[in-house]
């Protein structure tokens, strides 16, 4: 007989992200385009939350799992599937 195991999770999350840009003309340059460059770096540290059931026949696991980090400028997510065999 299968068994079901259901959770759910809560915790922080670091996120960072680091952006490079620049704009270099040799010769012939347009005369709205300013060679310029651009850097952001950013880090947070924001609340992690998720939920998933597992159901495992025998000696194989499979497992479905959602995360979602509340972040500014969006909510990145993640749903994932995995299937595991304990020997």
């Amino acid at each position: 007989m299968p068994m079901v195991d259901i959770f759910a999770k809560a915790g922080v999350a670091r996120l960072q992200s680091s952006v490079e840009s620049s704009i270099n003309c040799i010769a012939d340059c347009p005369t709205k385009l300013v060679p310029s460059s651009f850097s952001l770096d950013q880090k947070q540290t924001r609340v992690a939350y998720g939920a998933g059931a597992q159901i495992m026949v025998a000696a194989v696991a499979i497992r479905a799992e959602y995360e979602r980090i509340s972040a500014t400028g969006g909510d990145p997510d993640l749903l994932s599937l995995g299937i595991s065999w304990s020997f």
